[in-house]
């Protein structure tokens, strides 16, 4: 047993389960003792045979507390001694159920510190609704600075809940300073505004933003959000209430519109990220920054990227154009098979090195990566290891990170090797089409490559996986100019948020459109499309500038047509 990795991973396993047994519990307890249960998600769960004690202070408390919800259409900030637009109103009873998850942690080094697997999280019986917890500007990490990696830790939450059919909320979502020594969480409104924008466009239909008031003691001292120190309005809440203007001019555009189905979504899976883990032993883990990487590539294309969880797939994912797999080592049967049917039906898909070396018990498949049926799907099949290198593609010398394979084409596969690793000739880009579908393998973890820079050849080569006139298809879009799509499910207008976090301006034309659309530095601009027509703006650009200017600058504004 001393060299098995099953004692770790069933341990983290365990973790993560209990952690979802509380909610259960948790959840079912409450349900119970809710004598009129109320499911935004219209699921209804059956309510077990639970004796409760008549008085529970936890639940007393909820159940005599404001409700401070903080809805797409009114931004209710949970303050009701700021004049920021919102009110505080308290809900009786019946309440529907929340549970947060801790949020994004796929996309962490590690996943001891809080293990848990959102999408097994997410569909907890009594949940009624999924939400995250989000504090962009702490612990050392600025998402301003790399806004396609924030659209990553929003949507992880997102997709969970989507995939459990539950609503998403933004549980929490950080305002200003943390505590009295926590230098660079400060949140200027120009920020903070930025964040709620992206917080709803990647999908969220409602959030709380903490913390509106000051903490006056405890490990949190001095750490607020919309107000100073002595509880009165600052700067981030004349911010939010420009915002929240702009919301309720724009209620019935943005409330009616939805995300648009995924052109590209990134596989997750749990399971398998715990057992790469445990082969590197304690050392940060690689997975995380692959995962990243894949965002940044098709989210620098303007497409709409999800998340999605490779053990709970679902028909809306074999639908998804694109799939990758980044760094995905363990992979059982079932799925290998999901994915070869997702190829042969016409689907994309991309991986990378080590694919399915081992199921999911962490047994090495003897045939070598990627397996008997993965390996027809893609064409290759494993025949040696080697060190990280270097490869050229289309010109462009690339790094070939943390480690290689050395691959073997398959005889009657209709593979083309697009680069080979410098020292050694070896496939590096191998594609392949395989039924109506086709694959494309990098023998490394190309991902964390595409976290650090991307390759023009690399990215012309992945808008090339689209159709030319794709509706969201935007080669040359600013990496700092973020765009989420929303559809009209009933009328089919588009709603698209444009969020430019540079500190300049930021042109873009939208496809199928000659206007021009300029978006000043640090603002949003909501972009609308009737009938399939892109129409001139109709009344500027949401910019979200520091004080001083707040309340000239921070106007509401849709671009659309009649």
């Amino acid at each position: 047993m001393w060299s098995s990795i099953l004692p770790l991973v069933e341990y983290e396993h365990f973790r993560s389960q209990n952690l979802n047994d509380i909610c259960a519990r948790w959840a079912a307890w409450t349900r119970a003792a809710d004598p009129a249960p109320a499911s935004p998600s219209n699921v209804q769960h059956p309510t077990p045979n639970i004796q409760h004690p008549t008085n529970h202070p936890v639940l007393d408390a909820a159940r005599h507390s404001p409700t401070f919800d903080v809805g797409c259409s009114t931004l209710d900030v949970g303050c009701s001694t700021l004049d920021v637009g919102c009110s505080a109103a308290a809900v009786p009873p019946p309440r529907p159920i929340i549970i947060d998850g801790t949020s994004g942690q796929l996309l962490e080094q590690s996943i001891s510190g809080r293990n848990n697997d959102e999408f097994a999280t997410a569909r907890v019986p009594h949940c009624d609704i999924f939400g995250g917890t989000f504090y962009p500007k702490s612990w050392g990490r600025d998402l301003g600075d790399r806004p396609w990696e924030l659209l990553a830790y929003y949507s992880m939450s997102r997709a969970a809940a989507h995939a459990a059919q539950k609503p998403y909320y933004v549980n929490e979502l950080q305002t200003h300073t943390q505590s009295v020594l926590t230098p660079g969480s400060e949140m200027p409104p120009a920020t903070l505004s930025l964040y709620i924008w992206a917080a709803i466009a990647a999908g969220a239909e409602a959030m709380q933003l903490w913390r509106w008031r000051p903490f006056l003691r405890g490990y949190q001292a001095s750490g607020r959000g919309l107000t100073r120190l002595d509880g009165t309005p600052g700067p981030r809440a004349v911010a939010v209430a420009a915002l929240t203007q702009t919301l309720r001019e724009n209620e019935t555009t943005i409330t009616t519109s939805r995300p648009v189905p995924a052109d590209v979504k990134i596989l997750v899976n749990y399971r398998a990220r715990v057992i790469y883990d445990a082969y590197l032993k304690g050392a940060p883990s690689h997975q995380p920054d692959s995962i990243r990487g894949w965002h940044r590539a098709f989210t620098a294309l303007g497409l709409a990227v999800e998340n999605a969880s490779l053990e709970h797939l679902t028909a809306a994912d074999l639908a998804t154009p694109v799939l990758v797999l980044p760094a995905t080592i363990a992979v059982t049967d079932e799925q290998a098979s999901w994915l070869s049917n997702y190829v042969r039906n016409g689907g994309t898909l991309i991986s990378e090195a080590r694919l399915a070396i081992l199921d999911d018990n962490g047994l090495v498949r003897s045939e070598g990566s990627p397996g008997h049926t993965l390996s027809e799907t893609f064409g290759i099949i494993e025949r040696d290891v080697g060190p990280a290198g270097e490869f050229t593609w289309g010109g462009h010398r690339l790094p070939a990170p943390f480690m290689t394979q050395q691959l073997e084409l398959r005889q009657n596969a209709s593979t083309k090797t697009l680069a080979r690793e410098a020292a050694t000739g070896w496939p590096m880009v191998v594609e392949n089409h395989y039924g109506r579908g086709r694959t494309l393998y990098f023998a490394s973890i190309q991902g964390i490559a595409w976290r650090e820079q991307l390759c023009p050849h690399a990215q012309n080569y992945f808008a090339n996986l689209f159709p030319a006139d794709h509706p969201r298809l935007l080669r040359d879009k600013p990496e700092t100019l973020l765009i989420r799509w929303h559809e009209n499910p009933t009328t089919g207008d588009t709603l698209a948020y444009l969020m430019n976090f540079d500190t300049s301006e930021a042109t873009i034309s939208p496809p199928g459109s000659d206007n021009l659309i300029h978006i000043p530095a640090q603002s949003t601009c909501l972009h609308q499309t009737k009938n399939g027509k892109a129409r001139a703006p109709k009344s500027g650009v949401f910019s979200a500038n520091p004080p001083g200017d707040a309340q000239r600058r921070q106007s509401p504004t849709l671009a659309t047509t009649d």
